[in-house]
């Protein structure tokens, strides 16, 4: 349906919606165009230590940060702008985000599954710091082929924990990877 619901405490009842400019009762992909009010098949959700709430919109090749209670986007990561929907591999664009994650200090991680990497931006940048899966690079995939601590194949879906490690499930590679605090080698 193209849209995130957000249902109260104790309720079966939504009384939010993302992604359908506010409304219920439609389920267009992009409703009237990519901008900060639409989605087109979003995945891996995750909320920030203030409310506020992440959304990777994989079919708009971006995640989208919404502030509490806030139906409109007023950040986006891994594309130049709101109306620009374009894949690619490098430290500004996606290709087919699936999963997010809060750290501890408010930094987000994103599973490009495209791209077959992890990308960490610090708290409210939408520049990345560090990479994961890819050798250390962020335009291409430099390593060696083969499974190895360093590679990753497809991550979808992550988890932070409250130490600051990272777990990711590397669905091509059949596997789930644990990553220290700060560290893009997996242990």
């Amino acid at each position: 349906n193209a849209r995130v619901l957000y249902y109260p405490t104790g309720s079966t009842t939504a009384d939010r919606v993302y992604g359908q400019n506010g409304s219920f009762v439609t389920d267009n992909y992009g409703s009237g165009g990519t901008n900060a009010n639409s989605l087109s098949f979003p995945h891996g959700v995750a909320v920030d230590a203030s409310g506020g709430l992440y959304i990777a919109d994989l079919g708009n090749f971006r995640v989208l940060h919404f502030l509490s209670g806030s139906t409109t986007a007023d950040r986006v990561y891994g594309q130049t702008s709101f109306s620009t929907s374009v894949s690619g591999m490098s430290a500004t664009l996606l290709n087919r985000p699936t999963g997010v994650a809060v750290d501890p200090g408010g930094g987000l991680y994103v599973a490009d599954y495209g791209n077959n990497r992890m990308l960490h931006f610090p708290q409210r940048n939408t520049t990345p710091d560090r990479v994961y899966g890819t050798c250390g690079s962020y335009t291409s995939n430099s390593c060696p082929a083969g499974l190895s601590a360093n590679t990753l194949n497809g991550p979808s879906g992550i988890a932070a924990d409250s130490a600051g490690g990272l777990y990711v499930a590397d669905a091509g590679n059949n596997r789930v990877l644990h990553f220290p605090p700060g560290s893009t080698t997996a242990d």
